[in-house]
C-alpha cells in the first residue's frame, strides 16, 4: 500500500515538477497502481468510464517510468499485463531497443501474438506482427524477417498490406512465384460475398460471368481479358464494384496461384493501394 498522503499533497506529487527525484518518483508509480487496482475492483455502473480512466492512468504510469529511465526487466509485469494498450506495447518495445535488450523484445511480440491468437483479438495481433516485422528488419535478421511477413500476412489474412510488398521486394521474379503458392496454400480461407439487392441487381450477374470465365483462363490473353473485365467492374460500378473487385482479386489468389499473369496484375493492384495510402 501507498503512504496515505493528503489529497493536496498528492495533487502536488503528480503534477508539480518540484517532486521528480526518484524516491518521489516511485512513489508516483506506487500510487498510480494502487488507483488502477481500486478502479479494477470497482463496479460502477458505466463501466466504460471506468476502462478509460484506468488506460489514463495507465498512460501516466509510462511517463513517470519514461523518467526514471527504468529497465525492461523492471518493467516487464507491467507491460505484460496491459499489453492490449498499444501504447503500453510500444513504450515496451522501444525501451527493449533502447537498453539494446532485442530478444526480450522479439519474445514479448511472440507471447503477445499467441495471447492474442486465443483472445481472437486481430487488432492486438496485427499490431505484434508489426512491431516484430520492424525488429527483424531493423536488425539485418534476414530469414526472420521474410518468415515474420509471411506468417504476419498468412495469420492475419492481409494480402492488401504493406507486409506483402515488403515481403515480394525480398525476392527475385523468379522466386516470389513459388512464395505465392505457399502464401496462398497458408492464407485463411475467404468466406463467402454477401450479396444485397442492390449488388444483385447491378453487378452479380457480371460477376458471376467472371468466376465462370476464370476458370478456364490459362493462357495468358485470356487472363488479360479477365483483367480488363476486372478494371471495368472497378472503374464503372462505384464503391460495389471496388468491394467486389477486391473480394475476386482475393479469391482468385487462393484458388489460381499458378495463373502468373493474373497474380502479376493483382500484386501490382495492392501495390497501387499501399502507394495511394
Amino acid at each position: 500500500m501507498p503512504i496515505k498522503y493528503s489529497s493536496q499533497f498528492e495533487l502536488l506529487l503528480f503534477y508539480s515538477d518540484a517532486f521528480s527525484n526518484p524516491w518521489f518518483l516511485n512513489q508516483k508509480l506506487i500510487l498510480v497502481d494502487h488507483k488502477i487496482s481500486k478502479l479494477q475492483a470497482s463496479h460502477h455502473e458505466m463501466q466504460f468510464q471506468v476502462e478509460t480512466t484506468v488506460i489514463e492512468w495507465q498512460r501516466y504510469r509510462i511517463h513517470v517510468m519514461k523518467e526514471l529511465k527504468l529497465s525492461p526487466n523492471t518493467v516487464q509485469e507491467f507491460c505484460q499485463l496491459n499489453r492490449d494498450d498499444l501504447v503500453v506495447s510500444d513504450y515496451f518495445v522501444e525501451n527493449c531497443r533502447e537498453h539494446n535488450d532485442i530478444e526480450r523484445a522479439i519474445m514479448y511480440c511472440r507471447t503477445g501474438i499467441q495471447q492474442a491468437a486465443q483472445d481472437d483479438n486481430s487488432t492486438v495481433m496485427y499490431h505484434c506482427y508489426d512491431q516484430l516485422v520492424s525488429l527483424y528488419r531493423d536488425c539485418g535478421l534476414v530469414n526472420e524477417y521474410r518468415h515474420a511477413l509471411f506468417e504476419a500476412i498468412t495469420k492475419c489474412d492481409a494480402l492488401n498490406s504493406n507486409w506483402y510488398i515488403q515481403l515480394r521486394e525480398q525476392y527475385s521474379s523468379a522466386d516470389w512465384s513459388n512464395v505465392r503458392r505457399q502464401i496462398s496454400a497458408s492464407i485463411i480461407p475467404q468466406t463467402d460475398f454477401e450479396w444485397d439487392s442492390f449488388q444483385n441487381v447491378s453487378v452479380r450477374p457480371y460477376v458471376l460471368a467472371l468466376q465462370r470465365d476464370v476458370k478456364e483462363a490459362t493462357t495468358p490473353e485470356s487472363q488479360l481479358s479477365i483483367i480488363k473485365q476486372l478494371d471495368y467492374l472497378q472503374k464503372y460500378h462505384g464503391s460495389t464494384g471496388l468491394e467486389v473487385a477486391d473480394w475476386l482479386w482475393q479469391d482468385w489468389y487462393r484458388h489460381y496461384p499458378e495463373r502468373k499473369v493474373l497474380i502479376d496484375a493483382f500484386d501490382e493492384w495492392i501495390a497501387q493501394i499501399i502507394e495511394k495510402y
